[in-house]
């Protein structure tokens, strides 16, 4: 489907950035930007979440980020 005619009959619904994380990480076989263009916003989701664990005493992203920098790999 990687290769679809732009014929109107294939539809990408998908969360996240996945089409676009994928060619940043290794070669891909489609343009993450002129391969797809848009046809409907069905949501958008302007805030994340993001838990840690019990091990981890961060409050803030900012220490969050300090905390894995010090203990990489944790």
């Amino acid at each position: 489907m990687q290769n679809a005619a732009p014929d109107g009959y294939t539809l990408l619904v998908f969360s996240g950035s996945q089409h676009a994380t994928v060619p940043a990480v290794s070669n891909a076989a489609y343009d993450p930007v002129k391969g797809f263009s848009p046809d409907h916003l069905f949501i958008q989701q302007r805030r994340g979440a993001h838990r840690a664990g019990g091990q981890v005493s961060a409050k803030t992203m900012a220490e969050l980020h300090d905390w894995g920098r010090k203990k990489p790999g944790a």
